[in-house]
């Protein structure tokens, strides 16, 4: 593929589209786990379905943790990507 002309209004809007779908697969997989960490601290927090810990819930921190890394990986995923996409030569 040659450097996207970041110029040209069509091929940004493109370029656009191309970099949001980078990380997509691993930003949901962040957003997820963030979600079930959430929920897994409401539980331990309220009672809900029975989970209750004393103490700090290592295992929801752990999950909170784990999404983030996945969010943090999709954007170096996408620098990356941007990175190599410019540094090709031009068309």
């Amino acid at each position: 593929m040659a450097r996207p002309n970041l110029e040209d209004p069509d091929e940004l809007k493109a370029y656009r589209k191309e970099l949001r779908k980078v990380g997509q697969p691993l930003s949901l997989t962040g957003m997820v786990l963030m979600f079930v960490g959430l929920v897994l601290l409401g539980a331990n927090k309220f009672g809900w379905l029975n989970y209750h810990v004393d103490g700090p819930d290592f295992t929801a921190f752990g999950i909170l943790v784990a999404g983030w890394g996945f969010l943090v990986w999709a954007l170096f995923k996408r620098n990356i990507h941007h990175r190599n996409r410019m540094a090709e030569p031009s068309a």
